[in-house]
């Protein structure tokens, strides 16, 4: 007699790239995978915002020292115009302030973190540039049009309030501050901390709106209000950058890049000493940070 074969949808399920006599069930189901939201450090949207009251108690406490010291050397320090050792010693302070409470508050939330989870990871080159240049050409744009709808003829004196027309000493140590630290220190934090806890909360794009207000704010207190607008899309415009590179190295080139601009313009250097002061800047940020980015593996795309 002839075998019936079975009936449709009787037949076992085969798998075909498993081993023989290994039954499915007992096979683990493949990895479920993640989003690039959670793939970022476990850091609480609150994080940023307790960081940054450390920062102020630092650095309030580094001027408190910089202003005993310059006492005791003779000084006359009064509240309302500090000598620029102690304006420059605070600001110095508070960027160092700015790195040790995002890997305190990052430590303290989600464990011991890495350079790279901060963004400080290798990055294409062409793809760094052509980013960079994007950014900053939409930033100059922005500016160029805020300045002209509000009629804004002047530049911003933070270089002058930190007493950069004092001495060349002051000078030198103004732009070491304002074209290499500063660039470094509010990147770590402001891109790299605060824009990663914050796009794991509300996103990308609100998280960048929001660190852009941030980074905008922070600045309220050295910036006169009308500049306030600028750099809050600056601040925007780097998140974007560090999105689209998956690397703070270009945040940081930029950022030296602008700051080392609006300096030189604000001392009225002759535009071959401008350029120098610029490359000087961005060689130095990549002396400092490029060590660290390559202790991570390389990554051509944003995370």
């Amino acid at each position: 007699m002839a075998s019936v074969p079975p009936p449709p949808g009787s037949e076992p399920l085969l798998r075909p790239e498993l081993p023989d006599g290994l039954p499915p069930e007992r096979v683990p189901p493949p990895p479920v995978a993640r989003s690039a939201r959670d793939r970022l450090p476990a850091w609480p949207p609150w994080a940023p915002f307790a960081a940054m009251l450390v920062t102020l108690g630092i650095a309030i406490l580094g001027a408190a020292l910089a202003t005993l010291v310059a006492q005791l050397l003779g000084y006359d320090v009064s509240a309302g115009d500090p000598p620029p050792g102690v304006t420059i010693t605070g600001t110095f302070f508070q960027d160092g302030a700015l790195i040790l409470s995002a890997w305190l508050l990052a430590r303290l939330t989600a464990g011991s973190p890495s350079w790279a989870q901060f963004g400080l990871r290798p990055v294409a080159p062409l793809r760094a540039v052509r980013w960079l240049l994007g950014a900053w050409v939409a930033f100059i744009a922005f500016s160029g049009i805020w300045a002209a709808a509000l009629s804004i003829k002047e530049n911003d004196d933070l270089p002058q309030e930190l007493g950069a027309d004092d001495s060349s000493t002051a000078l030198f140590f103004v732009a070491v501050l304002v074209c290499v630290a500063a660039p470094i220190a509010e990147e770590l934090f402001f891109r790299g901390f605060c824009f990663t806890a914050l796009r794991r909360w509300i996103g990308a794009a609100g998280g960048a709106i929001a660190t852009g207000v941030i980074f905008g704010l922070i600045h309220a207190g050295s910036a006169d209000p009308v500049f306030l607008v600028p750099l809050g899309v600056f601040g925007a415009l780097l998140c974007v950058l560090y999105l689209r590179t998956g690397s703070l190295l270009p945040c940081m080139v930029l950022h030296a890049l602008n700051n080392s601009l609006a300096l030189g313009v604000s001392q009225s250097w002759e535009p071959l000493k401008v350029i120098a002061l610029m490359l000087g800047a961005v060689v130095a940020v990549l002396a400092i940070a490029m060590p660290l980015a390559r202790l991570a593996p390389q990554t051509a795309s944003a995370t």
